[in-house]
């Protein structure tokens, strides 16, 4: 009779020591297929914005602390989690490498120049995601059906593209969706139904031959979908030497409206007119110089900030320069503009409604207002913000603001600032485009060459601002305040050493730890309000620098008390929304 034989403490370990082997050889091939995606991606970077990546250690710990790259703990050590590449010049297709990454949780790509077909098997590879942004890029074809199949998607976005097709029915299946948008592509047929409480007011804009669900009748919805036409300015066009002049010749609003919509969504004026409550003075939330905002509500959980302004003719340029920046360059630190209206002699702008207001709100003034003080890494973190806004700006866009205050810079639920009022920008190595564009309307000189010095003059304004907690008015003549003290120094520009200006600093942020980082912020507020335009350093550089010093405060720097009562998905949707994209 035969027995089995017990396994023995002799042939046991050995299966011990070679499975860990195994275990250690797949963790090392995997963390080094890491680093050659990783290259490969650098590669794709046309703007040189990912300069910092440096391979020369070839560690897969040192892939870690790259800006935009997380990793994971435990059983993930090592691995890439999360990619946050928005705005990084990426040109070329997907990068298909991005496969090796198994464990990846957040993908985001949105806003570089990729183009070609988003891969179908794209679930079948990133089993994982949480989180999937491909918005505003050019890619083409169909949305593949297999996205269905990541049960745990919380996150789709898919807008600003040229995809075509039908949107997969099954998507409205994914239980966990709760951010999703295929606005502005080439989309036709029946929208999703979709289980879970998702608000998709917003997310269908611009595809002319989809129907169904929200959308009903086009001709009863707030927006008017309306068929792009690639000859909409043609007939505006003509040849003269060897540049293109648009001549603009008013007849009505509809030649403008063709022109605008091309860049967003026209919304008819009985829609924003129900949204406001007919404009109601109970939904105002400030009164400019160039008209009034509202909060206008579209569903019980979205809300919109619509600006109505005063005088069409008189704000006409400014109107068009809000639409043609904002609604053209799209940026997570540029205010998102839904959309537009223009009824007879009434021209309204359509934005994203931002809950914390301006960070004017947030600073104490002369006046006597006593806001809530803003803790250090609130600070640091709006700085940068601002500084990848307008870096941004100048090296990608070729647009200097030329308006830059507190006042234009908004705060989301999470303190990410909004660069906004574009009325004042300015165009720099204007291209064809541009310069077609320009010429339609910015008639009384606007398009000239513009002065990205004194963005970087107003921006280190805004940083003494964001050092002191206290607003600053260079029409401020008391020397005897502390705001009069203070634009006096900088004036003049007695900043030789910045321990002159050190008394001056908000006493609540001192004293916490941070005061060596507070002391380099001021430093970079001195050198940017210097008196010689060429000792001014470059938007660019300043947001080096200040990315520098944010990096001992990521991820979640004011959300680290959710951690304990939200699931993982959903703290992985928290950082990938404040989270540093660089």
């Amino acid at each position: 009779m035969s027995t089995k034989m017990k396994p023995t403490s002799r042939n046991y370990y050995p299966l011990v020591f070679f499975g860990s082997l195994f275990c250690l050889f797949m963790a090392r091939f995997g963390a080094e297929s890491d680093i050659y995606c990783l290259q490969t991606i650098k590669n794709m970077d046309t703007s040189d914005l990912l300069s910092s990546w440096d391979f020369e250690s070839n560690t897969e710990r040192g892939i870690c602390r790259f800006s935009g790259v997380e990793c994971g703990n435990n059983y993930v050590e090592d691995r890439v989690i999360s990619l946050w590449l928005s705005n990084m010049g990426l040109k070329g297709q997907f990068p298909r490498c991005i496969e090796d990454f198994t464990w990846l949780q957040t993908l985001i790509l949105s806003h570089n120049e990729l183009s070609g077909y988003i891969p179908n098997d794209i679930s079948a590879k990133l089993p994982y995601l949480t989180t999937l942004d491909l918005s505003n890029n050019y890619f083409s074809g169909e949305i593949p059906k297999g996205i269905a199949n990541l049960s745990g998607l919380i996150t789709l976005l898919l807008d600003g593209n040229q995809l075509t097709g039908q949107i997969p029915q099954d998507l409205g299946l994914l239980p966990r969706l709760r951010d999703f948008s295929v606005a502005n592509n080439l989309l036709e047929g029946s929208v999703p139904v979709f289980v879970s409480n998702l608000d998709v007011s917003l997310s269908y804009a611009n595809n002319s031959g989809l129907c169904g669900g929200i959308l009903g009748n086009c001709d009863e919805s707030l927006f008017e979908f309306k068929k792009r036409r690639s000859n909409a300015i043609h007939p505006l066009v003509k040849k003269q030497n060897t540049e293109q002049e648009l001549v603009f010749h008013e007849q009505g609003s509809k030649e403008l409206s063709i022109l605008l919509e091309r860049f967003i969504t026209r919304m008819s004026f009985e829609g924003l007119c129900k949204a406001t409550d007919y404009f109601c003075i109970d939904n105002v939330l400030g009164i400019g110089k160039t008209g009034i905002m509202y909060k206008a509500k579209v569903s019980n959980s979205c809300f919109l900030a619509v600006k109505r302004l005063y005088d069409a003719d008189k704000y006409k340029w400014k109107f068009l320069l809000e639409i043609m920046i904002p609604g053209r360059h799209r940026h997570r630190n540029i205010v998102l503009l839904h959309g537009f209206c223009i009824q007879k002699h009434e021209r309204i702008l359509v934005y994203k409604y931002i809950s914390n207001g301006r960070l004017s709100d947030w600073l104490e003034s002369d006046e006597g207002h006593q806001p809530t003080k803003l803790e250090w890494p609130e600070r640091i973190h709006i700085a940068l913000g601002i500084a990848r806004g307008l870096s941004w700006l100048h090296k990608r866009c070729n647009i200097v603001h030329l308006n830059l205050d507190s006042e234009c810079v908004l705060l989301d639920k999470n303190f990410e600032p909004k660069i906004s009022n574009f009325g004042k920008a300015k165009f720099l190595n204007q291209t064809v485009e541009d310069h077609v564009r320009m010429k339609l309307f910015l008639v009384d000189g606007l398009g000239v060459k513009g002065n990205a010095e004194k963005d970087v003059y107003d921006f280190g304004i805004i940083l003494f601002e964001l050092l002191t907690g206290k607003r600053l008015s260079p029409s401020t003549d008391s020397s005897d305040s502390i705001n009069g003290h203070m634009m006096k120094y900088i004036s003049k520009n007695l900043f030789t050493d910045p321990a002159d200006f050190y008394d001056a600093i908000d006493d609540s942020i001192m004293g916490k730890g941070f005061d060596d980082k507070i002391l380099r912020l001021l430093e970079v507020a001195c050198d940017c309000v210097k008196t010689s335009l060429k000792q001014r350093p470059k938007m660019i550089d300043i947001h080096h620098t200040l990315r520098a010093m944010w990096e001992g405060y990521k991820p979640c720097f004011h959300y680290e008390s959710l951690k304990l009562s939200m699931d993982c998905a959903d703290y992985i949707k928290c950082i990938s929304q404040i989270e540093c994209i660089e």
